[in-house]
């Protein structure tokens, strides 16, 4: 989880990322819902911006508040409004290394 928005939710912003190259590593917009079991999540594209040294990029994901991605479960696309948290997510099974020259930066407005 990167970060928990609630009781806010996501209206506008950016995300800039330094992160491993490797396409098993997704961003997840979610709505999680703290008074029952209404969650839903969709992995959304970060757009690459340039590579970097050791296979890392610069990775930057523009958030809106409805967005359109890929249900991880169902592998359909969906979109999801009233986005509450985000996250990363590594859709394999090999661990992805995450070390010191990675990092990330958000922007978000929020509404309440």
């Amino acid at each position: 989880m990167i970060a928990d928005f609630h009781p806010c939710t996501l209206q506008d912003g950016r995300s800039t990322l330094i992160l491993p190259d490797d396409v098993n590593l997704v961003f997840v917009v979610m709505h999680i819902e703290r008074d029952g079991d209404e969650n839903d999540g969709a992995m959304v594209p970060m757009d690459k911006i340039q590579s970097l040294n050791k296979n890392n990029a610069i990775f930057t994901v523009n958030f809106d508040d409805k967005m359109a991605g890929i249900d991880p479960i169902t592998g359909e696309e969906k979109t999801i409004e009233d986005i509450n948290a985000i996250a990363l997510f590594n859709i394999s099974t090999e661990t992805i290394e995450i070390n010191s020259g990675n990092s990330l930066a958000i922007s978000a407005v929020l509404k309440s």
